[in-house]
């Protein structure tokens, strides 16, 4: 599992951003995220809890994640788990320092970080069978 963690934090790591995908009142809404670390074998997000899409993660935590990498493309599936603790939101803060100065803090009580359970990532060539990760 730690090998497909750490492919999976390439794929991540070589964009600058993904666009997550949640569900609200049965409509899709998309958007841009750009900030995630590996803490404890698993992959982390952040948002602030003031935030629709925070919302939409505690009324239903099964998102999506997509990326177009020039011709080939990446989506990955998950549940989001909230980690209260000030450790996750440290070791997130402190590995994107540029990213989250000004927007996120360890000690804000608004800053809210997320692992993906059960995640399945697919990355997709055309012509070719995806490959098929699952952390």
């Amino acid at each position: 599992m730690k090998e497909n963690i750490k492919r999976v934090l390439e794929i991540l790591g070589s964009e600058d951003e993904f666009y997550l995908a949640t569900a609200a009142e049965g409509k899709a809404n998309v958007r841009p995220f750009d900030v995630h670390c590996e803490f404890e074998d698993k992959i982390y997000i952040v948002t602030k809890k003031h935030k629709n899409v925070y919302k939409e993660i505690k009324a239903n935590p099964h998102v999506a994640i997509a990326r177009s990498i020039g011709k080939d493309y990446y989506r990955v599936f998950a549940e989001l788990v909230e980690d209260d603790r000030r450790e996750a939101r440290e070791k997130l803060v402190n590995d994107n320092v540029d990213a989250c100065k000004g927007k996120y803090a360890a000690d804000d009580d608004d800053t809210a970080v997320f692992y993906l359970k059960d995640a399945v990532m697919n990355l997709m060539s055309h012509g070719k069978d995806p490959e098929v990760i699952k952390f």
